[in-house]
């Protein structure tokens, strides 16, 4: 029976390098092994795993590069999707667990000859974020992101980092919201159908499935202001009113809250750390 999730002996199921879990069946060591089928989270162990023995599996770190056998009939296009199919415990190219994209497609050996493997770089479901660059943009701080997998439309653009609602089951920019006549009404409007910060990018004109994280805190640009825990932000205008701002945050009535400060700033800041919360999948602020 698998436990994860269960402390024992003190221990933490989850830590930020990894988790203890008890598999129900043999994980070969560089493999790909899922706690639950509901959760996204994903290890590779290093050495075997046998069914019933409780042992750490390392977290998919966002960025770590790993090698996998080539399937039969497996076509390299640098930066494709790469899945895990668990019934055949190998990558797929099609569907199953997403684990990240490849790279350096086409090592050759010996005379025009392609490896017998592919190298992917992992995207993790529950990223470490030790990657400074990728932790500036987007903006997560700490705290458990809760993440989800939706579909961006061709006909939007998303960037790590964005502020992102969910509207006929697709995930939008704020910046793609209509715009309203009052800063009010901007803030509620986006905030009834806001659904976290986008982890992942999606370009314009593709239309890609990302992972948006539903909670956690954030780091978020704001008009210069002092702020105290607990004060409610929401999404910021553009200048002149023309629309909203796909990563700025502003101070907000609740209606139009989609989380609150949880770092006080006593002298005037342009950055502020906000909790936040989805409408879409946890109620939104109370």
């Amino acid at each position: 029976m698998n436990n994860f999730g269960q402390s024992q002996n003190g221990q933490r199921e989850h830590e930020g390098g990894g988790f203890y879990s008890t598999p129900s069946i043999a994980i070969p060591a560089g493999t790909v092994y899922r706690p639950n089928n509901l959760s996204m989270l994903f290890g590779i162990p290093d050495y075997p795993v046998a069914a019933g023995e409780r042992k750490w599996f390392n977290n998919a770190n966002l960025g770590d590069v790993r090698k996998f056998a080539r399937p039969d009939g497996w076509t390299s296009i640098e930066g494709q999707k790469v899945y895990w199919n668990f019934v055949e415990n190998t990558i797929d190219a099609n569907g199953g667990l997403l684990i990240g994209y490849e790279v350096d497609s086409l090592p050759l050996v010996g005379s025009g000859a392609v490896s017998s493997v592919v190298y992917v770089v992992l995207s993790s479901s529950q990223p470490q974020f030790h990657d400074e660059s990728f932790l500036a943009s987007s903006r997560w701080r700490y705290g458990e992101t809760n993440q989800v997998v939706a579909r961006v439309p061709s006909s939007q653009a998303v960037e790590v980092g964005d502020l992102v609602y969910y509207e006929s089951d697709a995930v939008k920019p704020a910046s793609a919201q209509t715009n309203q006549t009052t800063k009010a009404l901007n803030q509620s409007t986006f905030a009834a159908k806001f659904l976290g910060v986008a982890l992942e990018r999606s370009p314009m004109g593709e239309a890609t499935d990302i992972r948006v994280a539903t909670s956690g805190v954030f780091e978020f640009d704001t008009n210069s202001n002092t702020f105290v825990l607990g004060t409610l932000m929401g999404i910021e205008e553009l200048p002149g009113r023309t629309g909203v701002e796909t990563q700025k945050v502003d101070v907000a009535a609740l209606a139009g809250s989609i989380g609150r400060v949880v770092r006080r700033e006593p002298t005037a800041s342009t950055k502020v750390w906000v909790s936040i919360k989805s409408k879409i999948i946890d109620g939104g602020t109370i």
